[in-house]
């Protein structure tokens, strides 16, 4: 919701959120936009997004949004086709970030904006060895909840958050 709300101050007319899985930001985002703007939400799940659009039905969203099965590395859009472009929690399971961010970039308007979300492993510490325990434990659980008890569903979140790159 705070992801939203930020680049909802940006007041963008077309915004695709990639890798929405479930469509939670995407269902936050067409919650904060203004009547006449479009929402997008692309996951190479079909699953994934029949549940993000079950989710849409029930969760009384302002504005309609468009569920596209597609591959986050050849984004089926237009170049400049959309004023915001996000990824939460997603750009660490690209094969190739670099091209996953280059397409999101490809997508968006100039003076738009790519906005990411995602977890990081923290510096080595006393909050390192807790937080092992929270992605290893904790996490997975919250991803079967959001999920709809979906089995299998965000078991691999423990292991790519592990294998992402610092934050430097």
């Amino acid at each position: 919701r705070v992801a939203a709300a930020l680049v909802a101050d940006h007041r963008p007319r077309a915004i695709l959120d990639v890798a929405t899985g479930t469509g939670d930001l995407a269902l936050s985002l067409a919650r904060r936009t203004a009547p006449g703007s479009a929402v997008t939400g692309l996951d190479f799940s079909q699953p994934m997004l029949d549940l993000a659009a079950g989710k849409a039905r029930r969760g009384r969203v302002g504005i309609p949004i468009r569920w596209v099965a597609g591959d986050a590395l050849a984004l089926p859009f237009q170049d400049h086709s959309f004023d915001l472009a996000t990824v939460a929690f997603g750009l660490r399971n690209f094969v190739d970030i670099p091209r996953g961010l280059a397409e999101m970039s490809r997508v968006v308007r100039p003076g738009g904006v790519v906005a990411i979300l995602e977890f990081s492993q923290p510096s080595p510490g006393p909050c390192s060895w807790a937080y092992d325990l929270y992605r290893a434990h904790v996490l997975p659980r919250l991803g079967r909840r959001v999920a709809g008890g979906m089995p299998g569903a965000y078991e691999h979140l423990s292991g790519s958050v592990h294998r992402f790159p610092a934050p430097e």
